[in-house]
């Protein structure tokens, strides 16, 4: 079983999967990590270069490459739910925890991250709708819901175990 984490970009996903990784001496990858990886560039090159329709195919690819592993502990990109066959096989895993995380505090945090491409080439009006209309979709496959603004890394990482050994 891996735990893995989703919600929108700047939820906190690849912290939380670090702290977790550290805290519990546990290996942890990041799907956008892998396809950075994989394909020698920065995602958010990869994302423009390729498009995001097909960045949601290799990013499916990447997501079933880390459960094929049985990786403990695995961060997701933002909109992996966007794509159907992503959704549906986060749907089926025990071990989904959905970083939830208000808007603001997200936008906060990715505004001036230029590894964003995202949040760089649309408006806050327009990210806003994105992350409203992926709510659903996150809630859906997600087996756990973190409400996780202002709380420390640590405190969401033991929050997290707690539940999934608990839980298990």
């Amino acid at each position: 079983m891996s735990i893995i984490l989703i919600g929108f970009m700047g939820a906190g996903k690849t912290t939380i999967a670090k702290t977790l990784a550290t805290q519990y001496q546990l290996p942890m990858v990041d799907t956008d990590q892998l396809l950075s990886h994989q394909y020698q560039q920065p995602t958010g090159e990869l994302f423009t270069a390729i498009g995001e329709a097909k960045f949601r195919e290799v990013e499916f690819q990447a997501l079933k490459i880390a459960l094929q592993a049985n990786t403990p502990i695995i961060a997701t990109g933002g909109g992996i739910i966007e794509y159907q066959k992503s959704w549906q096989l986060l749907a089926k895993q025990n071990d989904v925890f959905w970083l939830d995380v208000d808007f603001a505090t997200c936008w906060q945090r990715i505004a001036n991250d230029s590894n964003r491409p995202v949040a760089q080439k649309n408006s806050p009006a327009t990210l806003l709708a994105r992350y409203q209309n992926r709510q659903g979709r996150y809630q859906s496959a997600a087996n756990y819901t973190i409400t996780a603004a202002n709380q420390s890394p640590l405190s969401l990482a033991s929050q997290i175990w707690a539940l999934q050994t608990t839980l298990r």
